[in-house]
């Protein structure tokens, strides 16, 4: 619930550029959220005063933490390698990419 709140304001941000034709400052606009939120994890390692957090995140927080970074890359490798007609591999890739994150977080 908390991922789904927080999310909201990227998602009117990514809506109001679509329609306004301004699709780099939308993709941009998820990127950036996401890069934020990784470099986040990694001052909150730095901090963790018994050794890495990765260590202790446990199974289903490394998943979902590999399936945030594959998106990501996917998304940022859309853009360059962006199609001009119909839609990029990106966008029927990263649902998958989520599904199969969320099957292997609920399957640990």
């Amino acid at each position: 619930m908390t991922t789904a709140v927080s999310s909201l304001p990227e998602l009117v941000v990514l809506v109001t550029a679509v329609r306004l034709g301004h699709l780099t400052l939308g993709v941009g606009n998820i990127i950036g959220g996401n890069v934020f939120d990784m470099l986040m994890v990694a001052l909150a390692d730095v901090a963790y005063l018994r050794g890495s957090l990765y260590s202790d995140a446990g199974p289903t927080g490394l998943i979902l933490l590999g399936g945030t970074l594959l998106m990501s890359a996917t998304l940022a490798a859309g853009l360059v390698m962006r199609e001009r007609r119909w839609i990029g591999f990106e966008g029927v890739s990263i649902p998958a990419i989520y599904v199969g994150t969320i099957l292997l977080a609920i399957g640990t």
